[in-house]
This record gives C-alpha cells, sequence and structure tokens, in this order.
C-alpha cells in the first residue's frame, strides 16, 4: 500500500485544524458512506502518519468526503495507542 495522503482540495475545504504539536493534527473523517473514522493523526498538510490503535487503515481514502475534529480528538491526545507507520513505508 502506498503512503496514504487524504486529497487535499477536502483539508483546504474543511481545515483548518488545531493542532496539537507542530504541523500535526488529530482529525476525524466521515466516508462517502457516512461511516465515520476517528482519532487519525495528520501531519500538516494531508499526510495520514498514525490512526489510534490501528495498524492500517479501516478505509481507502479515496472514500473520505469530509475532514473535521471532534472533542475527543482534541482532548484524547494522552490517552491513545498510536500506531505509526515507518518513515518510507507504506502505511
Amino acid at each position: 500500500m502506498k503512503t496514504s495522503y487524504l486529497d487535499l482540495d477536502l483539508i483546504k475545504r474543511d481545515g483548518p485544524f488545531d493542532e496539537f504539536k507542530q504541523d500535526v493534527s488529530v482529525v476525524s473523517v466521515e466516508l462517502k458512506s457516512g461511516e465515520q473514522c476517528h482519532q487519525i493523526l495528520l501531519m500538516y498538510p494531508n499526510e495520514i502518519i498514525g490512526m489510534n490503535g490501528m495498524s492500517s487503515l479501516p478505509f481507502a481514502v479515496e472514500e473520505v468526503n469530509k475532514v473535521f475534529q471532534t472533542k475527543d480528538d482534541l482532548s484524547t491526545r494522552a490517552d491513545m495507542s498510536w500506531v505509526f507507520r515507518e518513515r518510507n513505508s507504506k502505511f
């Protein structure tokens, strides 16, 4: 699987997002099906570098219809179990 990037047009339309570290935000996405996936670690501007508790994404980035931040995205960072992709590897 290639490195995962969200559509830059979605980021421009739905952002900006609050950062918890420089250039890194925790976001949620809504898929075209209406399903939502939460606590995705996004490196500016649109690179997915992790998802809380997941070793791979449970969705195809092409299916993302909306990017947003929830109260949980903004408040539970210290309790998360991040699984990061290795730099220059596939997620």
